[in-house]
């Protein structure tokens, strides 16, 4: 079982920090970051369908098993549990 953990977020977003920090502070690092205002992140953006940073994906075999959106502790406490 690959399990990936995909953070998308975008430079100055408090939010997005306020993330990596409660993940850093649970000993939790995403495997994947993608920031949104890169050229290369389009199909990324599309694939996912991200419309609100930051956000978390968290993928087994290719699979999306759970997503978190914004800085909601008690989502994010859920899928550091599944990571």
């Amino acid at each position: 079982i690959m399990k990936k953990l995909i953070k998308f977020e975008k430079e100055g977003c408090a939010p997005c920090k306020a993330v990596d920090q409660y993940l850093k502070s649970k000993g939790v690092v995403a495997t994947h970051k993608v920031d949104i205002l890169s050229p290369e992140s389009v199909d990324d953006i599309l694939k996912y369908e991200i419309r609100n940073v930051p956000t978390l994906i968290l993928e087994e075999d290719g699979v999306e098993i759970k997503r978190v959106i914004g800085l909601d502790i008690k989502s994010l406490d859920e899928i550091i549990r599944m990571a």
